[in-house]
């Protein structure tokens, strides 16, 4: 613990020595003669405490009181000359305590000076909780500031909100005070979607929504009882509803129920989720169609100049091996072009009506070897022969990409399933992880791994240009890109069903063709807006 620091301001040398030997041990003492070299000290050093003589050669040591108040040092004021009077004048100036030279001794020299410190230390306690007391009552002030534009702020809102509900459709209900069903209007406009007339008279967590919301609609209706507007969201089935709920009024104010508004919201959150996720495609698309333009014009200058260089050489220069070397890598390189054009929808398509039963069962011989020994490829073919109507060549790549992802997903090997199926749907479907089916009729291509499958937090983004889970120089994460957008551009879509665990199905939807010929028709080059 750090010693007390005591300042001695005292013009006799001899008192001075007087006082320092009366304090003893225990403190860190510090002199001075004047008092303006007391003055000088105070603003490079802190001190506990000032024994003040009462007569200096240079200012009165009753002015100087409330110098050393000021910086929240304790002052014991040593008096001689008159006494009692300039003691009382001292504390009235704000002294801690005084002494009178010649009538203390060293206990009495010392309890002065704990009992000054003690008051120090309670002064700096009040001047801490003063100041929080103060930033407290700034912050009471701000936030009712605060309150009081949010209520207004509410309020607004609440008018806002009744008027524009007034007039749109939806489910409108009320409640008695035992928040039993008392009325239901306008409930042809979500039918589908909530219980029959059976509500009447009911409790409203039996029949307005799924039990599993019930304690949550049930608080929200307590809430407006007790004369508070509730708002919350909640879903029945799979549908998704925005809820409003207030107090029900009489003609004197009192509160006789709740009144309840739920408007279907689902088909504006899928629209939503939707947008967000084509308009990051759409970026990343037009990223990738720039990039490939840039990268297929150095490639095309890195081919030329290596075949001058090659032309250059004689036929056993060791260099040909090296420049070789080089071209094969431009091919590959070539091949990423490709696919950043594919996922930039800028490459002419040439669609033909295929079966993808019997494109598959052609594949397979390819598709054993790519996958190598250790996978096992079982193919279940539908019984129905669909017709599609795609770019055979862009279906293959889709199908060899889809499978490549599977085996990578399998080290150890094991098996990976194709089955091909036709689906008709009269609505639309949500698919997983966000895309929607119109209806129709579909060929559906399910490949199944048996895989640790994909987490949650990774399956919004397996579809983006460049996403990888792959370590780097293992993957472009151009792969499952290329094929969303090759189904896309076939007018269908990519649905994904997994489980961390327990494996993957990636499922193709691709429209069916009334066609039966194998005519080709050119799809032409898409260019993105911008």
């Amino acid at each position: 613990m750090t010693a007390p620091s005591i300042l001695i301001v005292e013009d006799n040398p001899l008192d001075r020595e007087v006082v320092r030997r009366l304090l003893g041990t225990g403190y860190d003492v510090h002199e001075c003669g004047t008092g303006q070299e007391a003055i000088d000290k105070l603003k490079s050093t802190d001190f506990d405490c000032v024994l003040l003589d009462n007569h200096l050669p240079d200012v009165d040591g009753l002015d100087l009181i409330e110098t050393f108040r000021d910086a929240v040092t304790s002052v014991v004021m040593l008096t001689g000359g008159g006494g009692e009077h300039v003691a009382v004048e001292a504390m009235k100036r704000g002294a801690d305590d005084y002494l009178i030279k010649g009538q203390f001794n060293g206990e009495s020299l010392r309890r002065a000076v704990a009992n000054a410190l003690d008051k120090r230390t309670l002064r700096s306690q009040i001047v801490r909780q003063q100041e929080a007391l103060q930033v407290q009552l700034i912050e009471l002030q701000a936030r009712e500031k605060e309150l009081r534009n949010t209520n207004r702020a509410l309020l607004a809102r609440e008018a806002e909100m009744t008027a524009i509900l007034e007039q749109l459709p939806g489910l409108v209900w009320t409640t008695d005070t035992t928040l039993r069903v008392a009325e239901m209007l306008d409930r042809q406009h979500v039918t589908d979607h909530v219980p029959e007339a059976g509500s009447f008279g009911q409790a409203i967590t039996d029949k307005i929504l799924d039990p599993l919301n019930g304690q949550e609609m049930y608080d929200a209706h307590q809430q407006a009882l007790g004369g508070l507007l509730a708002q919350l969201d909640f879903q029945w089935q799979d549908r998704h509803f925005a809820c409003r709920l207030q107090p029900l009024r009489d003609g004197d104010g009192l509160v006789t129920g709740t009144i309840g508004l739920a408007l279907d919201v689902t088909e504006n959150r899928r629209l939503e989720q939707q947008l967000r996720s084509g308009q990051k495609m759409e970026v990343l698309g037009r990223l990738a169609g720039s990039v490939a333009h840039d990268f297929n014009n150095i490639l095309m200058a890195i081919i030329s100049f290596t075949e001058f260089a090659r032309e250059s050489l004689a036929g056993d220069d060791p260099v040909l091996a090296d420049l070789d070397e080089v071209l094969r890598a431009s091919e590959r390189a070539t091949s990423l072009v490709r696919q950043l054009l594919a996922v930039s929808r800028q490459t002419p398509r040439q669609a033909r009506v295929i079966d993808p039963n019997a494109a598959i069962a052609d594949m397979m011989g390819m598709i054993n070897r790519l996958l190598g020994e250790d996978i096992t490829v079982c193919f279940d073919a539908a019984a129905a022969k669909p017709h599609l109507l795609i770019d055979p060549t862009e279906f293959e790549q889709v199908i060899l990409n889809l499978l490549v992802n599977a085996r990578d997903a399998m080290p150890f090997g094991g098996e990976i399933r194709i089955t091909t199926a036709q689906v008709t749907t009269l609505r639309h479907l949500d698919l997983i992880p966000s895309t929607t089916l119109l209806p129709g009729t579909y060929a559906t291509i399910a490949i199944a791994d048996q895989g640790g499958g994909i987490p949650p937090e990774t399956m919004a983004h397996i579809f983006e240009p460049f996403f990888t889970t792959k370590a780097v120089g293992l993957g472009t994460g151009l792969g499952l890109a290329t094929c969303h957008s090759l189904v896309s551009g076939a007018g269908g879509t990519i649905a994904v069903d997994s489980t961390p665990g327990e494996g993957t199905v990636f499922t193709l939807y691709l429209p069916v063709t009334e066609q039966t010929d194998a005519l080709a028709v050119t799809v032409g080059q898409i260019i993105p807006r911008g």
